[in-house]
């Protein structure tokens, strides 16, 4: 089985994020981790990019990121792929989307005043999944915890956040079976040194190469969800 990290920030990108991402790369790489994808908080949430810059030059430090983590995980033998963490107002509405490339983004700048129906329609017309990401978190910034995206509008809740509590990931699990929707795990890794690599993640059956291939596979319902650490396939 390959494991894939499918939440993970760099300090290039996220202004939370305090390591860089080679470091990120190679401390997965040394977790023994077969890739990663990288999500850095994008045009509305905690990003480090500045909004000053021209939308293409934006998106493309954002791709920068992505191309230095996978500059080092490619010596290591780590693929490394391009995703985002977008956010729609205040409260943790966050949803993590896979299998977007940062050329398309480039070429639509009209993302960046579209509310969120119009938003998960054009990541679903694009070949993206969705997840929405730890669902449930308590955090003074997050007023009201839980769901606050349509379940239409979602392919999948991040059902393990390492950086959330085991309660609040039960809450995720069990919404998503009421609702229908798949299922994620993932890091949110935002340190090098952090306890949480290894914690979270998706075990594959096979490599998983590009973005493409990755937003596949999860609408496939392939992989296994790594919870604390241990496989989960029931």
């Amino acid at each position: 089985m390959y494991r894939y990290d499918l939440h993970v920030h760099t300090s290039e990108a996220s202004r939370c994020g305090r390591s860089p991402a080679k470091d990120i790369a190679r401390a997965y790489a040394d977790a023994g981790y077969d890739g990663i994808v990288i999500t850095d908080h994008f045009i509305h949430g905690n990003t480090a990019v500045s909004e000053e810059l021209p939308w293409k030059e934006r998106m493309q430090a954002y791709e920068a990121a992505c191309l230095s983590a996978r500059e080092e995980g490619a010596k290591r033998g780590l693929d490394v792929l391009f995703g985002i963490e977008h956010r729609f107002g205040d409260g943790g509405k966050e949803v993590l989307v896979y299998g977007i490339l940062p050329e398309t983004l480039a070429l639509h700048p009209e993302i960046e005043t579209m509310e969120i129906e119009a938003f998960c329609h054009f990541m679903h017309q694009n070949g993206a999944y969705i997840s929405m990401a730890h669902p449930f978190r308590k955090k003074p910034y997050i007023p009201q915890p839980g769901v606050s995206v349509d379940p239409s509008l979602l392919d999948a809740l991040e059902v393990y956040n390492a950086g959330n509590r085991d309660d609040e990931n039960f809450r995720a699990l069990y919404y998503a079976c009421r609702h229908g929707l798949g299922m994620t795990s993932g890091g949110d890794v935002h340190d090098a040194e952090s306890e949480q690599i290894g914690q979270a993640g998706m075990l594959f059956s096979r490599r998983i190469t590009s973005e493409k291939a990755l937003a596949q596979a999860l609408f496939a319902g392939e992989g296994l969800i790594l919870s604390n650490g241990t496989p989960c396939d029931d």
